[in-house]
């Protein structure tokens, strides 16, 4: 029988956003997939990894690496956890042996997940699964969903520090920034905005490291208005081949005229 949050995750695939689905495949086998326990335990192998983004993205920064590899494996891994937290209420624990990724072309990253472990409220179905820890309240399980955030990037922050002279803070922004943004979309995908808001200013802007608030806003372009994330730390793509700032950035906000 397929492990219930596993299931979960598989589902998140039918919920999609602006062209992102909510899901992530299950497996890992194949060549050229490594577990984030062999990752960040293994410098060599990290800095090759780092080196290949620097490639695909045109700097040979380590620093820029660093946030840039960050980005996507954040916004890949937060995604389907988003997903799961605000469409059934579950929290899937994967720990560094669950995860694997692989890169791809285009400076992406392939992502998949075997989580064992899951938190759920006691009304959920599988509450009763030998691998389910209950969390007592909503407000219990979004406390779940936090430490397990921090847990697991707390190791491969630590890991890029080690090969990398990007600063810890800013790198926590980064997490605290894709996680703002991948609530939303999962918000957005399940047709519950204001809740996976609230969840994001609950999970954010508390205490360190997850101690940035999100600030959400709704931008016009063309009499559209779209949702979005206003970013509170910037990624450094200005700094690749891009050589441009991200919509969001908050250099870019810093250098407008205060009237507009």
């Amino acid at each position: 029988m397929t492990h219930p949050i596993a299931q979960t995750l598989r589902r998140g695939r039918q919920r999609r956003h602006a062209g992102c689905h909510l899901g992530l495949a299950s497996g890992g086998c194949g060549d050229g997939w490594t577990s984030i326990a062999a990752l960040v335990g293994d410098s060599e192998l990290l800095r090759a990894l780092l080196e290949r983004t620097g490639g695909e993205i045109g700097s040979d920064r380590c620093d820029v690496q660093a946030s840039i590899f960050l980005e996507q494996y954040a916004w890949r891994l937060l995604l389907p956890l988003a997903g799961a937290l605000v469409a059934e209420q579950r929290v899937a624990l994967p720990d560094a042996h669950d995860v694997k990724l692989r890169p791809s072309t285009g400076h992406t990253l392939e992502l998949q997940i075997n989580p064992s472990g899951f938190a759920a409220l006691p009304a959920d179905s599988a509450a009763a699964h030998p691998d389910a820890i209950l969390a007592a309240t909503p407000s219990a399980l979004v406390e779940c969903f936090a430490r397990a955030l921090g847990d697991h990037f707390a190791i491969i922050i630590g890991a890029l520090r080690t090969i990398s002279v990007r600063a810890e803070r800013a790198l926590w922004r980064t997490v605290c920034d894709r996680t703002a943004m991948a609530l939303l979309y999962a918000g957005l995908a399940c047709g519950r905005q204001r809740r996976a808001e609230r969840l994001a200013h609950e999970i954010l802007g508390a205490s360190p490291p997850l101690d940035s608030a999100p600030a959400y806003v709704d931008l016009r372009a063309d009499d559209r208005a779209s949702r979005t994330h206003l970013r509170r730390g910037c990624c450094l793509w200005w700094r690749t081949s891009a050589r441009e700032y991200c919509a969001t950035c908050p250099l870019q906000r810093r250098a407008q005229p205060a009237d507009g």
